[in-house]
């Protein structure tokens, strides 16, 4: 078997991987999401780091609003809290922006060559930023895109800028509005 054929083969083993983690976790949310919340009780502000890190790691349907609202939910201190849930993501997002870069590129050209990677590439040159600010802020898919941006070489600044500082500002309005609600 040569190098392309593996390269294909891994590549379409671990997007079906992803896809199976991402339906079952999907099919079994309301579960997943009433454990997370159990686990943040239990463990408070290391499990919020973990869970947090785990969510923005791996990519499935939850995001660290989870484990941000069920701290706030649970007493804990909001701040200590934020601080948790922001580290556990930024950390999460650079490793994902990391294997991208490192990784990716190479994957891609070799399964599916330079033409196809310089045509997405130029895609993402025009509208990557906005989709990653989206994706940071909504509840689009934000995992894919931390690979993506590592992959296109998107610059580490713009990065923190697009996805970081923006992902900060998301948990931020989620613990003021978590609150905001609390006291009405």
């Amino acid at each position: 078997m040569d190098y392309k054929k593996i390269m294909k083969f891994t590549g379409i083993t671990i997007a079906l991987l992803i896809t199976l983690i991402f339906l079952f976790v999907l099919i079994f949310f309301s579960t997943f999401k009433t454990e997370i919340l159990s686990i943040v009780r239990t463990y408070g502000y290391g499990a919020i780091f973990i869970v947090s890190f785990l969510l923005d790691l791996l990519f499935q349907p939850f995001a660290p609003d989870v484990p941000l609202i069920g701290g706030i939910l649970s007493g804990l201190n909001i701040y200590i809290v934020l601080l948790c849930v922001i580290a556990g993501s930024w950390i999460a997002s650079a490793l994902g922006y990391l294997f991208g870069d490192v990784y990716g590129e190479v994957g891609i050209k070799k399964v599916y060559g330079e033409k196809k990677y310089n045509r997405w590439k130029n895609k993402y040159s025009k509208y990557g930023r906005r989709i990653l600010l989206a994706a940071a802020l909504t509840p689009i898919p934000y995992t894919p895109f931390c690979w993506i941006s590592g992959i296109f070489k998107l610059s580490i600044s713009e990065f923190i800028i697009y996805a970081l500082l923006a992902r900060t500002l998301r948990f931020i309005g989620g613990a003021y509005l978590t609150i905001l609600i609390l006291s009405i």
